[in-house]
């Protein structure tokens, strides 16, 4: 659940996770003019972006409520065991649907993993935050050959990198709409990829 406080409070904007990720899927479908590096593989990268947070449908339906402060719980304010049992759903679901879906999905996550890591106790790391990253670094390196088997020629090392940064990059426009009223510009740096 995304939550954008509101002034006066108490007064909150909620944002479904699965809302999000669909934005971000709108927001990528209309992508790849002008100096753009066009999404590639379409299909399954647009498929990605629309369901990389389907594990937090669930939580979704009732975030739960911050006992000292009696605000809904926010995505930010999980503990770091559900949101990996969460982000560990989203991956299963991405997996289903192929390889290189799990790939960028998985990777999505373990950027995350990593990212929130350095702010953990050492207890957290090594119970809930090595774990995951064993497990998903693995499948990643399952996928990737799975999917490079599939067109050896096409389906590089590179070009699943730029997909998962293309996840990335709609993943964080999307949090942009969705998690504050912006008042000032701000620069999005876009990863420029071969033109396939």
């Amino acid at each position: 659940m995304i939550r954008r406080d509101l002034t006066p409070p108490p007064a909150w904007i909620l944002i479904s996770q699965i809302e999000h990720a669909q934005l971000a899927a709108r927001l990528a479908e209309h992508w790849g003019a002008g100096e753009f590096a066009p999404l590639w593989p379409r299909r399954e990268l647009l498929w990605a972006i629309e369901h990389h947070d389907d594990g937090w449908r669930q939580w979704d339906l009732a975030p739960g409520v911050d006992s000292a402060s009696g605000r809904p719980r926010s995505f930010t304010e999980m503990q770091p065991a559900d949101s990996a049992a969460i982000w560990s759903a989203s991956i299963e679901t991405a997996r289903a649907a192929g390889p290189l879906e799990a790939y960028v999905v998985a990777g999505h996550f373990c950027v995350l993993a990593r990212r929130v890591s350095g702010w953990l106790s050492a207890d957290v790391r090594r119970d809930v935050v090595e774990p995951f990253l064993a497990r998903f670094d693995k499948l990643m390196a399952d996928c990737l050959s799975a999917w490079q088997a599939l067109d050896p020629a096409r389906n590089t090392r590179d070009a699943a990198e730029l997909a998962l940064a293309q996840l990335q990059f709609f993943d964080a426009l999307s949090l942009w709409f969705c998690c504050s009223a912006a008042s000032e510009a701000e620069s999005v740096q876009a990863r420029a990829g071969p033109m396939l």
